[in-house]
Protein backbone atom coordinates (compact mmCIF):
# COMPACT_ATOMS: atom_id res chain seq x y z
CA UNK A 1 0.00 0.00 0.00
CA UNK A 2 1.00 3.80 -0.63
CA UNK A 3 0.34 6.04 1.61
CA UNK A 4 0.34 9.46 0.98
CA UNK A 5 0.08 11.93 3.74
CA UNK A 6 1.85 15.36 1.98
CA UNK A 7 0.81 17.68 -0.44
CA UNK A 8 2.37 16.57 -3.98
CA UNK A 9 2.48 17.27 -7.89
CA UNK A 10 3.11 14.53 -10.20
CA UNK A 11 2.52 12.96 -13.69
CA UNK A 12 1.18 9.53 -12.94
CA UNK A 13 1.33 6.53 -10.05
CA UNK A 14 0.52 3.24 -11.84
CA UNK A 15 0.30 -0.50 -10.70
CA UNK A 16 0.44 -0.21 -6.76
CA UNK A 17 -2.30 -2.38 -5.32
CA UNK A 18 -3.28 0.15 -2.45
CA UNK A 19 -3.31 4.01 -2.60
CA UNK A 20 -4.50 5.89 0.19
CA UNK A 21 -4.90 9.82 0.18
CA UNK A 22 -4.64 11.84 3.32
CA UNK A 23 -3.64 15.51 1.48
CA UNK A 24 -3.49 17.32 -1.62
CA UNK A 25 -2.36 15.47 -4.36
CA UNK A 26 -2.38 16.55 -8.49
CA UNK A 27 -2.27 13.84 -10.80
CA UNK A 28 -3.23 10.58 -12.75
CA UNK A 29 -3.29 7.82 -10.51
CA UNK A 30 -3.89 3.66 -12.01
CA UNK A 31 -4.67 1.47 -8.90
CA UNK A 32 -6.46 -1.41 -7.53
CA UNK A 33 -8.10 0.06 -4.79
CA UNK A 34 -8.15 4.28 -3.82
CA UNK A 35 -9.22 5.49 -1.07
CA UNK A 36 -9.32 9.44 -0.72
CA UNK A 37 -9.77 10.07 3.28
CA UNK A 38 -11.36 13.11 4.64
CA UNK A 39 -8.71 16.06 4.14
CA UNK A 40 -8.04 14.13 0.93
CA UNK A 41 -8.11 15.97 -2.49
CA UNK A 42 -7.08 14.78 -5.86
CA UNK A 43 -7.03 16.85 -8.92
CA UNK A 44 -6.50 14.35 -11.59
CA UNK A 45 -7.83 10.74 -13.61
CA UNK A 46 -8.34 7.68 -11.72
CA UNK A 47 -8.67 3.79 -13.67
CA UNK A 48 -9.17 1.78 -10.02
CA UNK A 49 -10.99 -1.58 -9.51
CA UNK A 50 -12.57 0.17 -6.25
CA UNK A 51 -12.53 3.41 -5.54
CA UNK A 52 -13.63 4.81 -1.61
CA UNK A 53 -14.06 8.44 -1.37
CA UNK A 54 -14.24 10.43 2.06
CA UNK A 55 -12.98 13.59 0.64
CA UNK A 56 -12.38 14.93 -3.20
CA UNK A 57 -12.02 13.49 -6.42
CA UNK A 58 -11.66 16.20 -9.44
CA UNK A 59 -11.33 14.60 -12.80
CA UNK A 60 -12.43 11.40 -14.86
CA UNK A 61 -13.33 8.58 -12.93
CA UNK A 62 -13.19 4.70 -14.81
CA UNK A 63 -14.04 2.30 -11.76
CA UNK A 64 -13.83 -1.33 -13.30
CA UNK A 65 -15.74 -2.66 -9.98
CA UNK A 66 -17.25 -0.64 -7.14
CA UNK A 67 -17.63 3.51 -6.73
CA UNK A 68 -18.79 4.19 -3.33
CA UNK A 69 -18.73 8.20 -1.74
CA UNK A 70 -19.42 8.46 1.54
CA UNK A 71 -21.71 11.30 2.86
CA UNK A 72 -18.27 13.62 3.49
CA UNK A 73 -17.05 12.75 0.12
CA UNK A 74 -17.34 14.61 -3.26
CA UNK A 75 -16.28 14.31 -7.33
CA UNK A 76 -16.49 17.26 -9.64
CA UNK A 77 -16.13 15.11 -13.44
CA UNK A 78 -16.94 12.24 -15.17
CA UNK A 79 -17.40 8.84 -13.80
CA UNK A 80 -17.54 5.75 -15.37
CA UNK A 81 -18.13 2.77 -13.28
CA UNK A 82 -19.70 -0.74 -12.81
CA UNK A 83 -21.37 -0.57 -9.20
CA UNK A 84 -22.11 2.65 -7.82
CA UNK A 85 -22.82 3.60 -4.22
CA UNK A 86 -23.85 7.36 -2.52
CA UNK A 87 -24.22 7.57 1.13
Amino acid sequence: MLLIKKNMNFVSLNNYKSIQVHERIAGNIKTKRLIIMHNGVLEGDVIADEIIVHGKIVGKIKCLSKLSITSTGSVDGDILYYCLNIQ
